[in-house]
Order: C-alpha cells, then structure tokens, then sequence
C-alpha cells in the first residue's frame, strides 16, 4: 500500500515540459504584430515599434524570442535549412 500512496504523492508526479514555463501568449496568437515589423505594414513611430517588439519577445516563450530574433539577423534558426532548399521543396514560397 505504501509503493502505491507514493506514485499518487504530489512530490512524485511528473512535471510535463510545456508546463515547466508559464508564459503569457505564444507565438502563434502574436504572429499578427509581426505587421508593425516589415516593410508596407503599419506606419507607426520608430519607437512604438521597438516598444512593441520588446513586449512582443517578452511575452513569448524564450525558445520563440529566439527564433524571433534569428529571424530579424536574417539568420537560419535550423542547422542546414537553406534558401535554396527551400526553393527546391517549396517552389512557389518565395516571391522573387
């Protein structure tokens, strides 16, 4: 009875990964900001925009802010996903 009432004890219990950090949103419910960014989308001041890109990075998961963030330095962040592979795989995806 004792092996039993330890798998049921709140110490024991597995903690999931998703749950091991509380964020406020994801990146998928913030994609929308993403407008304020690139070029033709919302006119807004130089310094709203930075002040939204701060709360946008501080409000996600930090495994996200990075993707984010490689993505403004225009970087891969996955090893060896390449323009031209994505050209090959998705011929349509990138308007020249």
């Amino acid at each position: 009875m004792t092996l039993l009432n330890s798998f049921y004890q709140k110490e024991n219990l597995p903690t999931p990964q998703i749950f091991q950090k509380s964020v406020p949103s994801t990146l998928l419910k913030k994609h929308k900001e993403f407008g304020y960014f690139v070029k033709g989308g919302v006119d807004q001041p130089q310094y709203k925009r930075e002040n939204i890109f701060i709360r946008l990075l501080e409000s996600i998961h930090p495994q996200d802010a990075e993707v984010v963030l490689s993505m403004v330095a225009k970087k891969s962040p996955v090893k060896f996903l390449t323009k031209n592979l994505i050209e090959e795989t998705f011929p349509n995806l990138i308007v020249k």
